[in-house]
């Protein structure tokens, strides 16, 4: 059962991801629908961690934090589009991904979770 609620949880999840890169089309190199579904997955998984962690409700965690932030956040293609910056030597905008992808994914948590408190 709980491989059917993280498959159904991914499955959104990735359905969102792959609407999100049709509607944010980057003009400037860097890759917006990736930083901004990470971004909003790890707000979501922070705030959703408060909450599950004080619930008994498995479906949930299974679902939402397993399921749909597994398939809604991308580390995998995250990682492509660095290492296209490498072979196209665009260091800067590599750096930059680096940098904002980890910044605000723990600005994310970090806001999810303290968000979550004042609920």
């Amino acid at each position: 059962m709980k491989i059917l609620l993280v498959f159904a949880g991914g499955g959104l999840g990735s359905v969102f991801r792959y609407l999100m890169s049709i509607y944010m089309v980057s003009g400037t190199g860097l890759p917006y629908a990736t930083i901004v579904a990470n971004f909003c997955a790890s707000f979501l998984l922070g705030m959703s961690s408060l909450f599950l962690a004080k619930s008994d409700n498995d479906t949930l965690k299974y679902i939402l934090a397993i399921g749909f932030c597994g398939g809604f956040s991308t580390f995998s293609t995250f990682s492509l589009e660095n290492y296209n910056f490498i072979k196209d030597q665009a260091y800067f905008l590599m750096m930059l991904n680096i940098f904002l992808n980890l910044i605000l994914c723990l600005a994310g948590v970090f806001l999810g979770i303290n968000l979550a408190k004042q609920i």
